[in-house]
């Protein structure tokens, strides 16, 4: 099961920017936090842009480590930055975000589908990975062979 997602045009993300940037002009600080959180929200879950889910990324990191979340949020936004190491193919990053984010909150169907879905993944390019090698040692042994018998 690949995870399939809706894309935010740029437009609507330069919306979500727009409403980050004026809540910073007499919001309250739930407000300015809310707004920040859409903004993320658009850039990382349904951005197609890798300068979005980079920017997203960041955004995310840096709120969960300087600003003072709900554990709602706090959760959230562990699971945006999991979906965004998801979508920028960092699938072991991703399974792991994904992985800590179950150990806290075990019934979150949306950070086990990613789970899931990371295991498969990893699971599916080892096998790849491990199948090249193969390839590359028959050849190797076959070239040898071929040598030592001249």
């Amino acid at each position: 099961m690949v995870l399939s997602l809706p894309e935010t045009t740029d437009e609507q993300v330069a919306q979500f920017q727009a409403e980050f940037q004026s809540a910073f002009s007499g919001a309250s600080q739930e407000e300015l936090e809310s707004a920040k959180c859409r903004l993320i929200w658009a850039l990382v879950h349904h951005s197609g842009s890798r300068n979005h889910l980079q920017r997203g990324l960041d955004l995310a990191e840096a709120a969960l480590e300087n600003d003072r979340c709900t554990p709602d949020q706090a959760r959230e936004l562990k699971y945006l930055s999991a979906v965004a190491l998801y979508n920028l193919s960092s699938y072991i990053k991703a399974r792991r975000a994904a992985k800590a984010l179950l150990a806290e909150h075990p019934d979150f169907r949306q950070a086990q589908a990613l789970a899931s879905e990371c295991d498969d993944l990893v699971l599916r390019d080892g096998l790849v990975g491990v199948g090249v090698l193969g390839a590359v040692l028959g050849v190797g042994i076959g070239l040898l062979v071929g040598a030592s018998r001249r």
